[in-house]
């Protein structure tokens, strides 16, 4: 960040509304819902301009990711679990990489084979990605770093979220005081006519040095503002879901009134390290008092979109353009309503997947066989396949049944739910381990003590 914040002056600005250039040289910004019919015909063609009222509809408006971080002190068993796994995720075969998985509550996490810099252990499912410090790292590093994801505080809301977090947590060790917020990512979803490859990089007014257009595959997408513990991003939302297979997204935008078929365009700001600690957003959950500031500390005194006046040398007092506006009234309350929407809670493909590569193979094969009865191939690719696996040097004590358990308990694993077997085999491998560390303390006390 460039330069210190003065959020006084953030709060003076949103009181008083915009400047009195910036009122009479842009059109008023349409109310935050329109009319379902306005979205789709007004998206074609239209250009940037201080004439043209934004006509945006703003979908909703979130915190896509929250970085927490805990004091406390890991447990002994803990550590001997999460060592057996972590062995396990190292292994070369897959019935013991099948192993590396460690279950709490009702989270099955799979344990990475190594950690980071500062902690250990890495284990992650679909709503959390856990980083452990080791039984003896040092005070100054907290105990744990986590990460929850965008799926599953839309599932469930912050509030729940850290509260699974906290009893997750009490499970490796002794957890100490408040949660540190580490970041925090918020943003806002928009159906806007204003296409984002049109807009003049000139026109982004930052503190921030790096103004990036981002390009995947020759196809603009966005923009990216800053770098550090301040940045912006401005992009295809519905373009990137393709990508992510976050397809849920759809049914949550719809019921914000979406068409189904207009591009979303997505803000998000990102916030860390020295610009949370002077907003006082150091502990969960002073921040959810405060979303709005930082809302507005981000848009309009960090980063701001304008039309560039080339007759104008200030740029402090070009107009701001019209989605940008959109961008700044998105209003943040205290208690953020919950979405409710059917999430994905594993990383399980779904049916449609699965099919769909099972269609393909049996296509595939019956094209390169030249069959043309699709139930006599899938017994012909059934039985070839056994064979070729069967032939396998490397498996010449598993056959493909075998091989196929194997196979399926390690993907299991890393969808993050249980296999039959593998999962039990997991929890006695760790449960012998702690059973023979007692055993060794008490054996080592007895000799102590004369016994």
């Amino acid at each position: 960040m460039d330069k210190k914040m003065n959020t006084s002056n953030s709060s003076k600005r949103a009181a008083s509304g915009r400047s009195r250039t910036e009122r009479s040289e842009v059109a008023p910004v349409q109310g935050r819902k329109a009319s379902s019919g306005s979205s789709s015909d007004s998206l074609q063609g239209i250009e940037p301009s201080n004439t043209i009222p934004c006509n945006s509809i703003t979908l909703r408006q979130s915190i896509d990711s929250l970085y927490l971080s805990f004091q406390g002190r890991l447990s002994e068993e803990a550590a001997i679990r999460l060592n057996v796994a972590q062995q396990a995720a190292r292994a070369t075969d897959d019935s013991n990489e099948s192993q590396a998985q460690i279950s709490v509550l009702d989270h099955q996490f799979e344990v990475a084979p190594a950690g980071s810099k500062y902690f250990k252990y890495k284990l992650s499912d679909h709503a959390y990605n856990i980083q452990l410090k080791a039984l003896t790292g040092a005070k100054t590093i907290p105990m744990a770093y986590v990460q929850i994801g965008s799926g599953h505080l839309m599932a469930v809301g912050v509030e729940q979220a850290v509260s699974q977090l906290r009893l997750i947590l009490a499970f490796f060790g002794i957890v100490e005081g408040p949660a540190h917020i580490s970041r925090i990512d918020l943003c806002a979803d928009f159906v806007t006519p204003h296409k984002m490859h049109l807009f003049d990089s000139l026109g982004w007014v930052t503190r921030a040095d790096h103004i990036d257009p981002h390009l995947v595959k020759g196809q603009f997408t966005g923009w990216n503002i800053g770098r550090g513990d301040m940045t912006a991003r401005l992009y295809d939302k519905t373009a990137e879901i393709k990508v992510s297979g976050k397809l849920y997204m759809l049914e949550v935008w719809r019921d914000c009134g979406w068409d189904g078929s207009s591009p979303v365009t997505r803000a998000e700001f990102q916030l860390r390290g020295e610009v949370l600690k002077q907003f006082g957003c150091v502990n969960y959950p002073d921040v959810m008092e405060k979303l709005g500031g930082l809302w507005l500390y981000a848009s309009h005194d960090w980063c701001r979109l304008t039309l560039p006046n080339e007759d104008d040398q200030t740029k402090s007092r070009w107009p701001t353009h019209p989605l940008w506006e959109q961008v700044q009234s998105v209003e943040w309350k205290d208690a953020l309503p919950l979405t409710r929407v059917s999430i994905p809670v594993t990383g399980v493909p779904s049916d449609v997947k699965l099919f769909r590569a099972f269609f393909s193979s049996l296509t595939s094969f019956m094209a390169a066989r030249q069959l043309t009865d699709a139930e006599d191939a899938c017994r012909a690719l059934f039985y070839q396949a056994r064979e070729h696996y069967n032939d396998r040097e490397e498996y010449q004590n598993a056959d493909f049944f075998d091989q196929a358990r194997l196979r399926a308990a390690k993907k299991a694993t890393g969808y993050g739910i249980p296999y039959p077997g593998a999962t039990d085999e997991a929890q006695r491998k760790q449960d012998e381990a702690v059973a023979d560390d007692m055993k060794k303390k008490a054996d080592e006390y007895r000799k102590l003590s004369g016994r």
